[in-house]
């Protein structure tokens, strides 16, 4: 659309009689595809888990926790394998989106649960805050490029004083 808006431009420019400008970007539509995609990428792997979470992301795209970088759809699919099992599950909410100027990158941020089966069989819960960063593909669609997160510090229960 946008080639055809300056070839249109570039042919009336050239007899003089008009001069175009490209319509601005509605950056806060942008914002809002952006919340949008995260709230997708949150259902798909909620319902769908592991191949939920692959979708989401852009083929050289990239994980950054604890270890390694995890690069590219398969290395992420047997990091994230667990998700969507018995007992272990992940759940986030966006709470903020920002995009670049362009509307072609951008990020989101909220918040996380991840609940898991320890070894001894007891669930572990998990909550943090988390980054998603996003690029448009040639599709027109976002995918996202890194993810990562940073747990929150596990929370002490003291017992009552006697």
């Amino acid at each position: 659309m946008r080639r055809i808006v300056r070839l249109a431009c570039l042919v009336t420019a050239s007899f003089g009689t008009v001069a175009c400008r490209p319509a601005p970007l509605d950056l806060e539509a942008v914002q809002g595809e952006l919340m949008e995609a995260d709230r997708t990428f949150a259902r798909e792997t909620a319902s769908r888990g592991a191949e939920g979470w692959v979708e989401a992301f852009a083929e050289d795209g990239k994980m950054f926790g604890p270890g390694p970088i995890i690069q590219g759809h398969d290395a992420i699919r047997e990091a994230m394998a667990g998700i969507g099992k018995a007992g272990n599950t992940l759940e986030w909410e966006p709470v903020f989106a920002e995009a670049g100027p362009s509307g072609d990158f951008g990020y989101t941020h909220g918040t996380y649960r991840r609940q898991r089966i320890d070894a001894n069989g007891n669930p572990v819960i998990e909550t943090g805050k988390y980054v998603s960063i996003w690029r448009r593909d040639a599709s027109g669609k976002f995918r996202v490029v890194l993810d990562t997160g940073t747990p929150d510090p596990p929370t002490k229960v003291t017992p009552p004083s006697e």
